[in-house]
Parts: C-alpha cells; structure tokens; sequence
C-alpha cells in the first residue's frame, strides 16, 4: 500500500500529537509498503524523520499557509514562494497516489484550512482517517463551518479521537451522530512495566508538566489557588515544569502574588521519569483538553493526578487514583488540593493504583491503530490496486 501521513500542527514542537505516528509509519515501511510523510518545516530535523528518510520515506514539507484574503496576501503568496509550495504538494500527492491518508490534526477540523489537500483527497475520493486531538466548550462553529465539518468527518474513512469527552462534545456542537467515529490511544515514552519508587517527603511535592500557556492550561489559576492556600497556613511544594508563551508572565505572576518561596521554575524537562522521582502529584487545571499525554506519563510513574473535568479524566477515579476539581477556578482548586493533602498518607497506595489502571486500559503499542485501519481498507478494496 501507499500510505502518507499528513500533520496539520505547524506552530508547535514536537510533542504528543507526534508521539505515536512514526513509529507506525517505520512498521509500514518495514513491512514493504511505500511511505510519504508531509510535516511541517520546524519538524524537518527531527531524529524520528531522519530515521524514516534513511529507511526509504519520502518526507516531503508542507507549505506555511497564508489564510487571509485579499491583494495582499496574494502577493505575500507570490513572493513568499508558497504558490509554488503549494503547486509542489498536489504534485507529490498526485504522483506518489495514496491509497490511505492519515491526517493528524491539533484540532477537531484543522483539516479545512489545508485547501490543497482537500480538494485532492475530494478529486480522487482517496480514503483518508482524521485524529482529532484538542476541542472546548464554547467553541461552536457558524453554521456554514458546522456544515463543511459534517462533511469531512462523513467522507472520512474513520474520524478518531483522543478521548470520551471529546467524541461527545463534538457531536454536540455538530448536532450529529458520527457512526464512523472511534477513539485512539496515546504513546508512554518510556518503559512503565514497573512504578518508580515514591519519593518520600516531609513536604509534599506536587508538580505542573505542561506548555507555560494560561489560556488553555490554566497556570495562572493554579497559581491564585496557590495564594490561597499559603494565606492559610498550608504547605507544600510546587515544581512547575515546562516552557512556553506565558514563560516570564508566570515568573513574574508568582512573585506579585508572593508564592515564589512555594513554586519553582523548572523549564523544559526531556526526561519526565526524573521529574517524578522528586514528585509525588501532577496538578493539571487545564481549562479544555484532549488527552493530556502528562497525565499518562504520571500514572505510569506511579503517581497520582489532581486535575479538572476535561478530556481523559475518565481515566482517574476520584479518591483512589486522584482527584477531580470541578471547574479551572482558584477557589476549588484549593479546596481540591486541600482535599488532597488531608490524605497525603494514602498518595503512595494511590500512585500505585494510578499505575495499575493504566496498566489495564492502555496498550503498550498504540500505533497499532494505523495499521489495523490499513488492513481494513486493504480487505474492503482487496480487488483494487492495493
């Protein structure tokens, strides 16, 4: 089969969309299937392409889209050179023929705004699989958008995404059934046979693993909670790991609220294994979520999560593998985090509970997916050219 993989996440760094992918596409090569790979040019470098490019893949970077219209932007078009990016893309796309694309978004319909490869996936009714990866309540389309979503997910072959809550949102704010709808899993990066040992502690420590980004993580009233608690009494340790947009906003907003004694700065941590032998509780307020990889990670470190109600939180049972605060506001963020810390003699029996759900729920190849979706299509065209 030709099978590409197609990612619609140009802004971000390699991250959880892009945990799983690769190493399905490294198994269709293996097993003699031609791969076209179309990425985004702040992925080019990256080792997991490289190894693909050395093992026979096309890696092919797609344009940077402009989106607004008008005279301007048609010479931005012209002279930034994405016309001919763009000519270059529906060339490869028509010369290497797919017969299976899979199109990992950031979120449910990001797709759209790939105009090129749309009208070449409609022209030759080539099936194709989306992953929807993050959603959020409030965030309703118009009624021409709702329309040209339906579509997309109704021509697709599956439309897959990475929690219950986000299945169930979408088909709310798309007022439709998707029959064609599943769920995928996520990628632990590490070996997570085996919890890591608690580390024990007089203080609590309780850790952030996220992009520094308020809006969509929460971070800002994290820290208010934070205030909160310090007011009364209460102590604790929080390491806030990461980087991000709000990197100096949030420095800056722990010492104006006078909780920088309390929260520490940690940056970006490419080993999370060593983050968890010094933590004993993820703290994750995110305001919406798809699946929050740090979340899994956690658990198979043998550690409990203290989060909100969104995307994957069917994944922590209340009281026995952590917490659950209601809503991303400071003062239930305290009383949730103050719940917790009542029982901090039970949080190493919980980490490990933590580890034994996952366990059972996730498995350890997750791009089996990809390749069982292949399989399908392979039997159902078993008369075409596959």
């Amino acid at each position: 089969m030709n099978i590409a993989f197609y990612g619609t996440i140009r802004g971000w760094p390699w991250a959880a969309p892009d945990y799983v992918w690769p190493h399905a596409a490294k198994k269709f090569l293996e097993r003699g299937d031609k791969v076209l790979v179309c990425a985004p040019e702040i992925h080019q470098e990256r080792p997991e392409l490289e190894e693909l490019r050395t093992l026979g893949a096309r890696v092919l970077q797609i344009p940077n889209y402009t989106y607004v219209g008008g005279r301007r932007a048609v010479l931005k078009k012209i002279f930034s050179g994405e016309a001919a990016e763009r000519r270059q893309l529906r060339r490869e796309l028509e010369n290497f023929v797919p017969d299976l694309v899979f199109l990992n978004q950031g979120g449910t319909a990001c797709a759209l705004a790939e105009p090129d490869l749309i009208d070449f996936l409609r022209a030759t009714k080539t099936p194709y699989v989306l992953f929807c990866r993050l959603n959020q309540r409030g965030s309703l389309p118009s009624e021409k958008q709702r329309g040209q979503i339906v579509d997309l997910y109704q021509r697709s072959h599956k439309v897959l995404f990475n929690s219950a809550w986000m299945l169930d949102l979408t088909q709310k704010q798309l007022m439709v059934e998707l029959s064609n709808a599943g769920i995928f899993p996520h990628l632990v990066r590490f070996d997570w046979s085996e919890p890591l040992p608690w580390p024990p502690s007089d203080v609590p420590q309780l850790a952030s693993l996220s992009r520094l980004d308020c809006h969509h993580k929460g971070l800002d009233v994290l820290l208010e909670a934070v205030a909160l608690l310090k007011n009364e009494g209460i102590k604790f340790r929080l390491e806030m790991v990461g980087d991000g947009p709000d990197s100096a906003y949030l420095e800056n907003y722990a010492k104006f609220l006078a909780v920088d004694d309390m929260v520490h700065f940690t940056g970006r941590s490419e080993d999370v294994r060593e983050v968890w032998r010094r933590n004993q509780m993820l703290v994750l307020v995110s305001r919406y979520e798809g699946l929050a990889v740090s979340m899994l990670e956690a658990m198979a470190c043998g550690r409990l999560v203290l989060r909100t109600p969104y995307g994957g939180a069917d994944w922590i049972d209340d009281g026995k593998t952590g917490f659950i605060c209601p809503a991303p506001e400071p003062e239930l963020i305290a009383v949730t985090i103050r719940q917790a810390l009542a029982c901090y003699a039970d949080w190493p029996h919980m980490g490990l509970a933590a580890h034994e759900a996952l366990t059972k729920r996730l498995p350890k190849d997750p791009e089996r997916i990809y390749l069982e979706i292949a399989e399908e299509l392979r039997g159902s065209r078993s008369g075409g050219r596959v």
